[in-house]
């Protein structure tokens, strides 16, 4: 009977004396993670950088620089109120006054954006009411106007 193939190093089942598995070079091999040492800060504190700004810190998991996790800016609360409020007014002037919501999610949403908030969602529903709303007025308008010149016309006869 023949044998089973062998792992190519060491003898598979048990670990070597440094903790590595039998299967990784018992035969004097190293861990290539032991080499590498830990980070220490010898100039003072200051991080080295990976040549775009962002400290070695940035890059390992878990752990941020002191600016925070993505460079993330204050946000004033009027500003995140503003375009909340643009938001729900844009919203509810698609299905009623919208020809007075929209403006006005215009509005808002614009004095949002100069207090530092982004609030493209606001804006754009804002404008899309309005012209919703608008053409609508204008097909009611036509459609009156129509309804009256074929009125009058068929009646003179």
């Amino acid at each position: 009977m023949t044998q089973p193939p062998q792992p190519p190093y060491g003898s598979g089942s048990d670990s070597g004396s440094s903790g590595t598995p039998g299967w990784y070079g018992s035969s004097g091999a190293q861990n290539p993670y032991d080499s590498v040492p830990p980070y220490s800060s010898q100039d003072g504190g200051a991080q080295p950088n990976d040549g775009a700004g962002r400290p070695d810190s940035y890059h390992q998991r878990g752990q941020y620089s002191q600016q925070g996790q993505y460079g993330q800016y204050p946000v004033s609360p009027e500003g995140q109120s503003n375009a909340t409020t643009s938001l729900v007014l844009g919203i509810i002037g698609l299905f009623a006054f919208g020809i007075i919501l929209g403006p006005l999610a215009i509005y808002f949403a614009g004095k949002a954006e100069r207090n530092g908030v982004q609030a493209t969602a606001g804006k754009v529903i804002g404008w899309i009411v309005t012209i919703l709303w608008g053409l609508s007025i204008i097909m009611i308008i036509f459609v009156v106007l129509f309804s009256i010149l074929v009125a009058g016309a068929s009646s003179g006869y």
